[in-house]
């Protein structure tokens, strides 16, 4: 059986030199080779190939943007090529298929390939995917949310501490935000705001409201397929029809 593959690299020598390696081997075929992410994941979701030589430093968006893109579930088998320090071919050793370190061994090419087809074989596929997800957390930092919001006023400037706004709302070109039995006027879109915070904390149920989750009391269905969300503090909150189907996944349990 052939296997259909895909080289992705910047440098013309390293596809070259993949290139040479691949036609050596009978059980494959190339099926394509690009020089950068974007035109890698047009390809992949066109041709679909079995098995994919991802490099990882490139220009524009590099090997891990494009297992973002086109999605670690839908990635072919990936053995990733790079440049990368000791510390980063850990994370590789322990995620990935395999991995080759530049300038590519042929010894080290026929090793990978040949774990590649032991995963076609077997068809450990989830197991790949797994693999890639993690790989991407831990390549990947993670997102720092705020846990404090500067206010200001006309003579002075204060913290707000993120965990006590119970719920904010757009206000022309402001956001209100709501805590307790005060309100502070915040010069910042909702759009930017949201982006701030936790999503596992705060959830917009609405184009000019985003809540606390852990304010919520109840939540009502009203007419037309909205619902009405009711806060520990008996504010009434409106939940519209865009905003619901992400709302479901948090509150399995209420909608």
């Amino acid at each position: 059986m052939k296997y259909s593959v895909l080289i992705v690299d910047d440098e013309s020598h390293a596809r070259e030199r993949l290139k040479k390696y691949i036609k050596s081997d009978q059980d494959l075929s190339i099926s394509g080779e690009c020089s950068n992410g974007v035109e890698a994941v047009k390809i992949i979701k066109k041709k679909n190939p079995d098995l994919v030589f991802l490099d990882v430093q490139m220009p524009q968006m590099d090997g891990l943007g494009v297992i973002e893109t086109v999605g670690a579930k839908q990635m072919p088998v990936t053995i990733f090529v790079t440049a990368y320090d000791r510390f980063a071919i850990q994370a590789f050793k322990v995620n990935a298929m395999d991995y080759l370190l530049k300038p590519v061994a042929k010894d080290r090419f026929e090793e990978s390939v040949n774990r590649a087809k032991e995963y076609f074989s077997k068809k450990e596929n989830n197991e790949i995917n797994k693999r890639m997800l993690d790989l991407l957390q831990e390549m990947r930092p993670q997102k720092q949310f705020v846990d404090r919001i500067m206010v200001k006023t006309s003579d002075r400037m204060y913290l707000v501490k993120v965990k006590d706004i119970d719920w904010i709302e757009a206000d022309d070109n402001y956001a209100k935000l709501h805590v307790g039995n005060k309100y502070h006027l915040l010069r910042q879109t909702m759009k930017s705001l949201e982006d701030t915070l936790d999503p596992g904390i705060f959830l917009r149920i609405h184009r000019s409201v985003i809540v606390n989750m852990d304010r919520i009391k109840e939540i009502q269905q009203w007419f037309n397929n909205e619902y009405t969300v009711i806060l520990k503090d008996g504010t009434e909150l409106t939940m519209s029809r865009g905003y619901k189907d992400k709302a479901k996944e948090m509150f399995k349990n209420f909608i």
